[in-house]
């Protein structure tokens, strides 16, 4: 990481460079939280799919 930015100081390319490193650590949150929210209810809705008929997912 460390070379990386030292890189994108030296080029011209400094505002492209950041650009993109934003978007790839945004990019790793989003799959870190899809992955979590998979795990966490991904299992009730395979193992109990009746629950989305019950009105305690028609409060969301």
């Amino acid at each position: 990481m460390q070379m990386l930015h030292s890189i994108c100081v030296r080029s011209t390319w400094q505002q492209r460079c950041e650009s993109i490193s934003k978007r790839y650590i945004f990019n790793v949150i989003t799959l870190v939280i899809l992955k979590l929210l998979f795990e966490t209810y991904g299992n009730l809705i395979l193992t109990r799919p009746k629950l989305w008929r019950e009105p305690f997912f028609h409060k969301f």
